[in-house]
């Protein structure tokens, strides 16, 4: 049975919905409305720094290898101080910071802090911790993805009570398993597009940059598994793109779409007047890769949030 045999299939049709809301529920509790991508990566980064530290603080010792994890690998690390500060000021959403300065410590003098450093001053390094702000948002998510994403047959109270006391731990349970399988299941799908795109390393970039290229795509395919035969017009994928990232310019959005177009993910329909947009063929088996490992994905989600809710 090939992809197009597969259309209307309500089970795949559902997991796309599950992964959309996914991202509307994270960014109705995290407020961020630009840099989508880059804060994913950092709040990663901010996690895994966490667990290392015995006391659960996080440094702003951040390597040239993990702040180029964050903004890509064409960074180079004259900056690196300027971008520690500004990583840290970044992670914040409109309701406020997301890192509470506790401390500094003396550090280690690195090569690239040179050049940037008063003669007789000696490097520090800030110590941080989670800010409350941030742990109501991730109780907040956690919440919406135990009842609207995963659709747990609990009630609002139940919840709340289980999230009153470990909320923000169930949360860090829940971007383990996001980060072991729902972003890298992400970050496969795009390489792939890009893999049959014209231009394959330019696409490869852009595409791992900006948060509306895998909103557009999933909301492309949800679509045709309704109906092969069906486009979509600027208009329409403005709207649901925006119901899912919450806050996205239309400005970028239609520079999203001209260069899906002009890399071959989508064609353009010519039947609407060069109006609407479809799929390429080439992408739909990678599409169906990326259905199969979100099934999995959700499995493991299932698993956790099965045991946190005994």
């Amino acid at each position: 049975m090939n992809a197009r045999q597969l259309a209307g299939d309500a089970a795949v049709q559902e997991l796309f919905d599950h992964v959309l809301r996914f991202s509307r529920a994270f960014y109705d509790a995290f407020e961020v409305s630009y840099n989508k991508v880059r804060f994913w990566r950092f709040l990663f980064l901010v996690l895994e720094k966490e667990r290392e530290d015995e006391s659960g603080l996080i440094k702003d010792d951040f390597s040239p290898e993990e702040i180029r994890r964050i903004l890509g690998p064409t960074w180079t690390a004259p900056d690196i101080r300027q971008w520690r500060r500004d990583l840290v000021k970044q992670f914040s959403d409109s309701g406020g910071l997301f890192l509470d300065e506790t401390g500094k410590e003396d550090a280690k003098q690195e090569r690239e802090d040179l050049p940037h450093l008063r003669r007789g001053r000696p490097p520090q390094t800030k110590l941080f911790k989670l800010s409350a702000h941030f742990n109501l948002a991730a109780t907040t998510y956690a919440k919406s993805v135990i009842i609207f994403v995963m659709r747990f047959p609990i009630s609002h109270i139940d919840v709340d009570h289980i999230l009153k006391e470990k909320g923000p731990d169930v949360f860090r349970q829940i971007m383990v398993v996001l980060e072991t399988h729902y972003y890298k299941a992400w970050k496969t799908l795009l390489n792939n597009l890009a893999s049959v795109s014209a231009a394959p390393r330019a696409a490869a970039k852009e595409f791992n940059e900006h948060a509306p290229y895998w909103a557009i795509t999933v909301i492309a395919w949800k679509q045709y598994r309704v109906d092969p035969s069906s486009a979509f017009d600027e208009d329409d994928f403005f709207t649901e793109v925006q119901h899912v990232l919450r806050s996205v310019a239309k400005e970028e959005l239609k520079r999203c779409l001209s260069f899906m177009t002009k890399r071959k993910v989508f064609v353009i329909d010519e039947s609407s007047g060069g109006l609407r947009y479809a799929l390429a063929d080439a992408c739909l088996p990678h599409l169906e890769r990326y259905a199969t490992e979100l099934q999995n994905a959700r499995e493991h989600l299932n698993t956790l949030l099965t045991e946190q809710l005994r």
